[in-house]
Protein backbone atom coordinates (compact mmCIF):
# COMPACT_ATOMS: atom_id res chain seq x y z
CA UNK A 1 0.00 0.00 0.00
CA UNK A 2 1.32 3.05 -1.09
CA UNK A 3 2.31 5.74 2.01
CA UNK A 4 1.42 9.54 2.36
CA UNK A 5 -0.71 11.72 3.66
CA UNK A 6 -4.58 13.33 3.06
CA UNK A 7 -5.04 17.10 4.58
CA UNK A 8 -8.67 17.04 5.68
CA UNK A 9 -10.74 19.76 6.38
CA UNK A 10 -14.66 19.81 6.76
CA UNK A 11 -17.15 22.79 7.11
CA UNK A 12 -19.90 21.74 9.72
CA UNK A 13 -23.38 23.28 10.86
CA UNK A 14 -21.94 23.71 14.08
CA UNK A 15 -19.47 22.46 16.75
CA UNK A 16 -20.34 19.16 18.09
CA UNK A 17 -21.73 15.99 16.06
CA UNK A 18 -22.76 14.97 19.44
CA UNK A 19 -25.72 17.35 19.70
CA UNK A 20 -26.54 16.78 16.17
CA UNK A 21 -24.02 19.13 13.97
CA UNK A 22 -23.17 17.54 10.91
CA UNK A 23 -20.62 18.51 7.40
CA UNK A 24 -22.03 20.29 4.91
CA UNK A 25 -18.32 20.26 2.95
CA UNK A 26 -15.07 18.38 2.18
CA UNK A 27 -12.08 18.94 1.18
CA UNK A 28 -9.28 16.57 1.05
CA UNK A 29 -6.03 16.64 -0.70
CA UNK A 30 -4.14 13.73 -1.43
CA UNK A 31 -0.03 13.30 -1.05
CA UNK A 32 2.70 10.49 -1.43
CA UNK A 33 4.93 10.53 1.25
CA UNK A 34 7.33 12.88 -0.43
CA UNK A 35 4.48 15.57 -0.17
CA UNK A 36 3.37 15.71 -3.86
CA UNK A 37 -0.14 16.12 -4.31
CA UNK A 38 -1.04 13.52 -6.95
CA UNK A 39 -5.29 14.14 -5.97
CA UNK A 40 -7.94 16.41 -4.26
CA UNK A 41 -11.34 16.12 -3.08
CA UNK A 42 -13.94 19.04 -2.64
CA UNK A 43 -17.64 18.94 -2.12
CA UNK A 44 -20.31 20.38 -0.58
CA UNK A 45 -22.85 17.73 1.10
CA UNK A 46 -26.41 17.33 2.26
CA UNK A 47 -26.47 17.73 5.92
CA UNK A 48 -30.27 17.09 5.84
CA UNK A 49 -30.63 19.28 8.46
CA UNK A 50 -30.57 23.33 8.71
CA UNK A 51 -27.08 24.90 7.44
CA UNK A 52 -26.23 26.24 10.64
CA UNK A 53 -24.30 30.03 10.67
CA UNK A 54 -23.84 30.91 6.63
CA UNK A 55 -22.25 34.03 7.75
CA UNK A 56 -19.47 31.77 8.85
CA UNK A 57 -18.99 29.20 6.15
CA UNK A 58 -20.59 30.65 3.53
CA UNK A 59 -22.60 27.81 3.05
CA UNK A 60 -25.98 28.16 2.28
CA UNK A 61 -29.37 25.81 2.53
CA UNK A 62 -30.01 26.12 -1.56
CA UNK A 63 -26.19 24.98 -2.05
CA UNK A 64 -26.43 21.61 -0.59
CA UNK A 65 -30.08 20.99 -1.91
CA UNK A 66 -28.55 19.02 -4.39
CA UNK A 67 -25.56 18.42 -3.13
CA UNK A 68 -24.74 14.49 -2.05
CA UNK A 69 -25.09 13.44 1.52
CA UNK A 70 -22.30 11.69 3.02
CA UNK A 71 -23.22 8.45 2.71
CA UNK A 72 -22.92 8.90 -1.08
CA UNK A 73 -19.57 10.19 -0.83
CA UNK A 74 -17.68 8.20 2.08
CA UNK A 75 -16.72 5.47 -0.76
CA UNK A 76 -14.79 7.92 -2.17
CA UNK A 77 -13.47 9.96 1.11
CA UNK A 78 -12.36 6.44 2.14
CA UNK A 79 -10.49 5.42 -0.41
CA UNK A 80 -7.77 8.78 -0.28
CA UNK A 81 -8.20 8.10 3.53
CA UNK A 82 -6.85 3.95 3.34
CA UNK A 83 -3.29 4.07 4.78
CA UNK A 84 -3.02 7.56 5.25
CA UNK A 85 -2.14 9.94 7.65
CA UNK A 86 -4.73 11.90 8.32
CA UNK A 87 -3.66 16.07 8.65
CA UNK A 88 -5.25 19.05 9.75
CA UNK A 89 -5.23 22.38 11.80
CA UNK A 90 -6.55 21.41 14.85
CA UNK A 91 -7.51 18.27 13.61
CA UNK A 92 -9.25 16.56 16.58
CA UNK A 93 -12.39 18.70 15.63
CA UNK A 94 -12.40 16.90 12.16
CA UNK A 95 -12.12 13.78 13.35
CA UNK A 96 -14.59 13.81 15.66
CA UNK A 97 -16.97 14.47 12.71
CA UNK A 98 -15.15 12.23 10.71
CA UNK A 99 -15.98 9.19 13.57
CA UNK A 100 -19.62 10.70 13.80
CA UNK A 101 -20.50 10.63 10.01
CA UNK A 102 -19.10 6.94 9.58
CA UNK A 103 -20.73 5.47 12.53
CA UNK A 104 -24.09 6.69 11.21
CA UNK A 105 -23.43 5.17 8.37
CA UNK A 106 -22.37 1.69 9.81
CA UNK A 107 -18.58 1.94 9.57
CA UNK A 108 -16.37 0.41 11.85
CA UNK A 109 -14.32 3.55 12.99
CA UNK A 110 -10.38 2.79 12.97
CA UNK A 111 -8.19 4.61 15.43
CA UNK A 112 -6.94 7.50 12.93
CA UNK A 113 -3.41 8.07 13.02
CA UNK A 114 -3.10 11.75 12.40
CA UNK A 115 -0.94 14.33 12.25
CA UNK A 116 -2.35 17.83 13.91
CA UNK A 117 0.11 21.26 12.11
CA UNK A 118 -1.27 23.27 15.11
CA UNK A 119 0.58 20.97 17.59
CA UNK A 120 3.28 21.01 15.36
CA UNK A 121 3.30 24.63 14.63
CA UNK A 122 3.71 25.48 18.15
CA UNK A 123 6.66 23.53 18.80
CA UNK A 124 8.44 24.53 15.49
CA UNK A 125 7.91 28.33 16.17
CA UNK A 126 8.48 28.66 19.91
CA UNK A 127 11.63 31.01 18.86
CA UNK A 128 9.61 33.40 16.63
CA UNK A 129 5.54 32.68 17.22
CA UNK A 130 3.14 34.29 15.26
CA UNK A 131 0.28 36.47 17.14
CA UNK A 132 -1.64 33.32 17.39
CA UNK A 133 -1.59 29.85 16.19
CA UNK A 134 -4.86 30.35 14.05
CA UNK A 135 -4.26 28.70 10.86
CA UNK A 136 -4.53 32.02 8.74
CA UNK A 137 -2.30 33.67 11.29
CA UNK A 138 0.25 31.07 11.12
CA UNK A 139 0.37 31.08 7.41
CA UNK A 140 0.61 34.86 6.95
CA UNK A 141 3.81 34.54 9.81
CA UNK A 142 5.37 32.10 7.21
CA UNK A 143 4.89 34.72 4.09
CA UNK A 144 1.54 32.72 2.52
CA UNK A 145 -2.19 33.04 2.86
CA UNK A 146 -4.99 31.40 0.59
CA UNK A 147 -4.90 33.74 -2.51
CA UNK A 148 -1.21 32.75 -3.35
CA UNK A 149 -1.93 29.32 -2.68
CA UNK A 150 -4.61 28.93 -4.41
CA UNK A 151 -2.84 30.64 -7.83
CA UNK A 152 0.04 28.04 -7.46
CA UNK A 153 -2.78 25.66 -7.09
CA UNK A 154 -3.82 26.82 -10.18
CA UNK A 155 -7.51 27.08 -8.55
CA UNK A 156 -10.27 29.59 -8.49
CA UNK A 157 -10.21 31.66 -5.43
CA UNK A 158 -12.40 30.42 -2.83
CA UNK A 159 -13.66 32.14 0.59
CA UNK A 160 -11.31 31.88 4.07
CA UNK A 161 -13.49 29.39 5.11
CA UNK A 162 -14.07 26.94 2.56
CA UNK A 163 -12.89 23.26 3.07
CA UNK A 164 -10.63 22.97 0.07
CA UNK A 165 -9.29 26.16 0.23
CA UNK A 166 -8.31 25.68 3.81
CA UNK A 167 -7.34 22.01 3.52
CA UNK A 168 -4.81 23.54 0.33
CA UNK A 169 -3.76 26.39 2.81
CA UNK A 170 -3.04 23.36 5.07
CA UNK A 171 -0.89 21.36 3.11
CA UNK A 172 1.15 24.17 2.20
CA UNK A 173 1.91 24.35 5.82
CA UNK A 174 2.61 21.87 6.72
CA UNK A 175 5.15 21.40 3.85
CA UNK A 176 6.66 24.28 5.46
CA UNK A 177 7.21 22.31 8.40
CA UNK A 178 8.28 19.13 7.23
CA UNK A 179 11.02 21.01 5.45
CA UNK A 180 12.12 22.60 9.46
CA UNK A 181 12.24 19.26 10.94
CA UNK A 182 12.33 16.42 7.96
CA UNK A 183 15.07 14.85 9.87
CA UNK A 184 12.96 14.00 12.84
CA UNK A 185 11.91 10.42 13.34
CA UNK A 186 8.27 11.51 13.37
CA UNK A 187 7.24 11.70 10.11
CA UNK A 188 8.38 8.36 9.41
CA UNK A 189 6.67 6.88 12.44
CA UNK A 190 3.46 8.70 11.68
CA UNK A 191 3.70 6.97 7.59
CA UNK A 192 4.53 3.74 9.24
CA UNK A 193 1.69 3.53 11.79
CA UNK A 194 -0.69 4.68 8.81
CA UNK A 195 0.41 2.19 6.54
CA UNK A 196 -0.43 -0.74 9.07
CA UNK A 197 -3.58 0.93 10.03
CA UNK A 198 -7.00 -1.33 8.65
CA UNK A 199 -9.91 0.59 7.71
CA UNK A 200 -13.31 -0.32 7.30
CA UNK A 201 -14.06 -2.16 3.75
CA UNK A 202 -15.86 0.38 1.12
CA UNK A 203 -17.26 0.08 -2.27
CA UNK A 204 -16.77 2.77 -4.49
CA UNK A 205 -20.32 4.22 -6.02
CA UNK A 206 -20.44 7.12 -8.77
CA UNK A 207 -21.37 10.17 -7.05
CA UNK A 208 -21.83 13.09 -8.60
CA UNK A 209 -19.86 15.72 -6.39
CA UNK A 210 -21.21 19.31 -5.96
CA UNK A 211 -17.39 21.31 -5.19
CA UNK A 212 -18.24 25.00 -4.45
CA UNK A 213 -16.99 26.71 -7.46
CA UNK A 214 -19.83 25.17 -9.46
CA UNK A 215 -22.78 25.56 -8.14
CA UNK A 216 -25.19 28.10 -9.28
CA UNK A 217 -24.78 31.50 -7.92
CA UNK A 218 -21.42 31.27 -7.30
CA UNK A 219 -19.14 34.47 -8.33
CA UNK A 220 -18.04 34.73 -11.72
CA UNK A 221 -14.86 36.22 -13.19
CA UNK A 222 -14.82 38.72 -16.26
CA UNK A 223 -11.63 39.59 -18.47
CA UNK A 224 -11.47 41.68 -20.94
CA UNK A 225 -12.74 44.93 -21.75
CA UNK A 226 -14.98 45.26 -18.54
CA UNK A 227 -13.81 45.36 -15.11
CA UNK A 228 -14.31 42.27 -13.46
CA UNK A 229 -17.48 42.21 -10.99
CA UNK A 230 -17.31 41.33 -7.47
CA UNK A 231 -18.48 38.55 -5.59
CA UNK A 232 -21.94 40.60 -5.52
CA UNK A 233 -21.86 42.33 -8.96
CA UNK A 234 -24.56 41.03 -11.65
CA UNK A 235 -24.87 41.09 -15.50
CA UNK A 236 -26.64 44.01 -14.80
CA UNK A 237 -23.93 46.01 -12.76
CA UNK A 238 -21.26 44.98 -15.36
CA UNK A 239 -22.95 46.46 -18.57
CA UNK A 240 -24.09 49.51 -16.98
CA UNK A 241 -20.63 50.12 -17.61
CA UNK A 242 -21.41 51.02 -21.34
CA UNK A 243 -21.48 54.53 -22.67
CA UNK A 244 -24.33 55.54 -24.17
CA UNK A 245 -25.02 55.56 -27.62
CA UNK A 246 -28.32 55.46 -30.49
CA UNK A 247 -30.41 52.18 -30.55
CA UNK A 248 -32.37 50.47 -33.34
CA UNK A 249 -35.27 47.57 -33.14
CA UNK A 250 -32.92 44.95 -34.96
CA UNK A 251 -30.13 45.41 -32.55
CA UNK A 252 -32.21 44.66 -28.99
CA UNK A 253 -34.18 42.35 -30.70
CA UNK A 254 -30.97 40.35 -31.52
CA UNK A 255 -29.65 40.53 -27.65
CA UNK A 256 -32.59 40.05 -26.35
CA UNK A 257 -32.55 36.50 -27.91
CA UNK A 258 -29.24 36.15 -26.50
CA UNK A 259 -30.00 37.03 -23.39
CA UNK A 260 -32.82 34.23 -23.23
CA UNK A 261 -30.29 32.03 -24.02
CA UNK A 262 -27.96 32.51 -21.71
CA UNK A 263 -30.47 32.76 -18.71
CA UNK A 264 -32.13 29.83 -19.86
CA UNK A 265 -30.29 27.86 -17.40
CA UNK A 266 -30.22 30.81 -14.67
CA UNK A 267 -27.06 30.24 -15.21
CA UNK A 268 -24.59 33.24 -16.25
CA UNK A 269 -20.90 31.94 -16.40
CA UNK A 270 -17.70 34.05 -17.41
CA UNK A 271 -17.95 33.33 -20.88
CA UNK A 272 -21.82 34.00 -21.32
CA UNK A 273 -21.24 37.51 -18.93
CA UNK A 274 -18.41 38.12 -21.72
CA UNK A 275 -20.51 37.08 -25.10
CA UNK A 276 -23.44 39.40 -23.56
CA UNK A 277 -20.86 42.53 -23.18
CA UNK A 278 -19.20 41.79 -26.49
CA UNK A 279 -22.96 41.56 -28.53
CA UNK A 280 -23.56 44.55 -26.41
CA UNK A 281 -20.72 46.82 -27.61
CA UNK A 282 -21.34 45.26 -31.46
CA UNK A 283 -24.68 46.46 -31.31
CA UNK A 284 -24.11 49.71 -30.00
CA UNK A 285 -26.41 49.40 -27.22
CA UNK A 286 -26.23 51.67 -24.00
CA UNK A 287 -26.38 50.84 -20.44
CA UNK A 288 -29.72 52.70 -20.32
CA UNK A 289 -31.06 50.19 -22.61
CA UNK A 290 -29.69 46.96 -21.50
CA UNK A 291 -31.61 48.23 -18.55
CA UNK A 292 -34.97 48.41 -19.89
CA UNK A 293 -34.47 44.89 -21.80
CA UNK A 294 -33.11 43.54 -18.50
CA UNK A 295 -36.26 44.32 -16.49
CA UNK A 296 -38.14 43.65 -19.72
CA UNK A 297 -36.75 39.87 -19.51
CA UNK A 298 -37.50 40.11 -16.06
CA UNK A 299 -41.41 40.86 -16.15
CA UNK A 300 -41.59 38.49 -18.43
CA UNK A 301 -40.48 35.75 -16.44
CA UNK A 302 -42.56 37.06 -13.75
CA UNK A 303 -45.51 37.06 -15.76
CA UNK A 304 -45.48 33.65 -17.24
CA UNK A 305 -44.76 32.31 -13.01
CA UNK A 306 -48.11 33.80 -11.88
CA UNK A 307 -49.90 32.81 -15.62
CA UNK A 308 -52.50 30.83 -13.50
CA UNK A 309 -52.85 32.50 -10.28
CA UNK A 310 -50.29 30.07 -8.41
CA UNK A 311 -46.80 30.64 -7.60
CA UNK A 312 -44.85 27.51 -6.46
CA UNK A 313 -41.89 27.56 -4.15
CA UNK A 314 -40.12 26.62 -7.61
CA UNK A 315 -41.24 29.90 -9.14
CA UNK A 316 -40.97 31.81 -6.39
CA UNK A 317 -37.15 30.80 -5.94
CA UNK A 318 -36.96 31.46 -10.25
CA UNK A 319 -37.95 35.05 -9.70
CA UNK A 320 -35.48 35.89 -7.19
CA UNK A 321 -32.83 34.30 -9.48
CA UNK A 322 -33.57 35.88 -12.20
CA UNK A 323 -33.78 38.96 -10.34
CA UNK A 324 -30.37 38.67 -8.98
CA UNK A 325 -28.72 38.14 -12.31
CA UNK A 326 -30.24 40.88 -13.83
CA UNK A 327 -29.29 43.44 -11.13
CA UNK A 328 -32.94 43.79 -10.48
CA UNK A 329 -34.22 46.10 -7.79
CA UNK A 330 -35.30 44.96 -3.89
CA UNK A 331 -38.58 47.05 -4.43
CA UNK A 332 -39.15 45.02 -8.00
CA UNK A 333 -38.80 42.21 -6.39
CA UNK A 334 -40.69 42.18 -3.29
CA UNK A 335 -43.68 43.52 -5.88
CA UNK A 336 -42.79 40.72 -8.22
CA UNK A 337 -43.14 38.06 -5.25
CA UNK A 338 -46.99 39.54 -3.99
CA UNK A 339 -50.44 38.28 -5.85
CA UNK A 340 -51.26 41.30 -8.26
CA UNK A 341 -54.54 40.87 -6.33
CA UNK A 342 -53.08 41.94 -2.87
CA UNK A 343 -50.95 44.68 -4.50
CA UNK A 344 -54.75 46.61 -5.81
CA UNK A 345 -55.92 45.34 -1.89
CA UNK A 346 -58.79 43.01 -3.61
CA UNK A 347 -57.71 39.80 -1.81
CA UNK A 348 -56.07 36.98 -3.10
CA UNK A 349 -57.37 35.42 -6.73
CA UNK A 350 -59.29 31.87 -6.29
CA UNK A 351 -57.21 29.25 -6.09
CA UNK A 352 -53.86 30.86 -5.35
CA UNK A 353 -51.42 28.82 -3.55
CA UNK A 354 -50.08 31.72 -1.59
CA UNK A 355 -53.01 33.09 -0.11
CA UNK A 356 -53.76 36.44 1.65
CA UNK A 357 -53.32 35.61 5.69
CA UNK A 358 -55.96 36.68 7.73
CA UNK A 359 -55.50 38.73 10.84
CA UNK A 360 -54.30 36.87 13.71
CA UNK A 361 -52.86 34.07 11.70
CA UNK A 362 -50.03 32.76 13.25
CA UNK A 363 -46.45 32.98 11.50
CA UNK A 364 -43.13 31.32 12.68
CA UNK A 365 -39.75 32.05 11.80
CA UNK A 366 -36.34 30.18 11.41
CA UNK A 367 -32.96 30.49 10.45
CA UNK A 368 -30.61 33.65 10.71
CA UNK A 369 -32.62 37.02 9.26
CA UNK A 370 -31.25 39.93 7.85
CA UNK A 371 -33.55 41.90 10.55
CA UNK A 372 -33.25 41.42 13.88
CA UNK A 373 -35.73 38.67 15.19
CA UNK A 374 -36.79 40.68 17.72
CA UNK A 375 -37.58 43.42 15.26
CA UNK A 376 -39.44 41.10 12.98
CA UNK A 377 -41.36 39.45 15.72
CA UNK A 378 -42.60 42.74 17.05
CA UNK A 379 -43.26 44.02 13.10
CA UNK A 380 -45.14 40.69 12.45
CA UNK A 381 -47.61 41.60 15.50
CA UNK A 382 -47.97 45.01 14.96
CA UNK A 383 -49.51 44.04 10.97
CA UNK A 384 -51.77 42.00 13.35
CA UNK A 385 -50.51 38.47 13.14
CA UNK A 386 -49.18 35.96 15.50
CA UNK A 387 -45.70 34.41 16.27
CA UNK A 388 -45.58 30.58 16.36
CA UNK A 389 -42.36 29.48 18.68
CA UNK A 390 -42.95 25.80 16.50
CA UNK A 391 -44.52 24.81 13.53
CA UNK A 392 -47.91 23.20 14.07
CA UNK A 393 -51.08 22.51 11.79
CA UNK A 394 -52.49 25.61 12.55
CA UNK A 395 -49.15 27.96 11.32
CA UNK A 396 -50.51 29.74 8.49
CA UNK A 397 -46.71 30.24 7.27
CA UNK A 398 -43.10 29.81 7.92
CA UNK A 399 -40.61 32.70 7.40
CA UNK A 400 -37.11 31.05 6.43
CA UNK A 401 -33.77 32.82 6.69
CA UNK A 402 -33.30 30.34 3.42
CA UNK A 403 -36.22 28.91 1.71
CA UNK A 404 -34.21 25.46 0.84
CA UNK A 405 -33.80 25.16 4.74
CA UNK A 406 -34.35 21.44 5.93
CA UNK A 407 -34.38 22.41 9.39
CA UNK A 408 -37.05 20.93 11.61
CA UNK A 409 -39.55 23.65 11.75
CA UNK A 410 -39.32 23.74 7.62
CA UNK A 411 -39.35 19.33 7.43
CA UNK A 412 -42.78 19.64 9.39
CA UNK A 413 -44.31 22.33 7.68
CA UNK A 414 -43.63 20.77 4.46
CA UNK A 415 -45.22 17.34 5.86
CA UNK A 416 -48.18 20.02 7.06
CA UNK A 417 -48.62 21.63 3.61
CA UNK A 418 -47.81 24.91 5.40
CA UNK A 419 -46.06 27.45 2.62
CA UNK A 420 -42.40 28.02 3.59
CA UNK A 421 -41.26 30.95 2.10
CA UNK A 422 -37.63 33.47 2.10
CA UNK A 423 -37.22 36.21 4.31
CA UNK A 424 -37.58 38.74 1.62
CA UNK A 425 -40.28 36.78 0.05
CA UNK A 426 -42.58 36.23 3.33
CA UNK A 427 -41.55 40.03 4.10
CA UNK A 428 -43.26 41.15 1.24
CA UNK A 429 -46.25 39.20 2.06
CA UNK A 430 -47.02 39.93 4.89
CA UNK A 431 -46.60 43.82 4.49
CA UNK A 432 -48.60 43.51 1.18
CA UNK A 433 -51.57 41.45 2.63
Amino acid sequence: MARGFVVLDFETTGLSPARGDRVIEIGAVHMDAALTIDNMLETLVNPRRDVGPTRIHGVTARDVWDAPAFEQVAPALLSMLDGRVIVGHNISFDLRFLAAELEREGYEVPEFVAIDTLRVAKALLKADPPPTFKLHDVTAHLGFGIEEVLAHSGLASRPEHSALGDALVTTYLLGQLFEMSSAAPFWRVHLDLAQALSWPEYFPIDVELKPRDDEPGAPFVLEGEIQAPTASASVGDVLQELGAKPQSATSTEQYVQLLESSMADRILDASEIDALVKAANALDLDGVTLGSLHRGHFDDVVRDAWADGVLTDAERVDIVRVAELLGIDRDSLQRALVPRSSQNAKGPESGSETKLLTQGAVIVLTGDMTIERAALEAEIIELGYAVGRNVTKKTALLIAADPYTQSGKAKKARDYGITVLGELEGLALIRGA
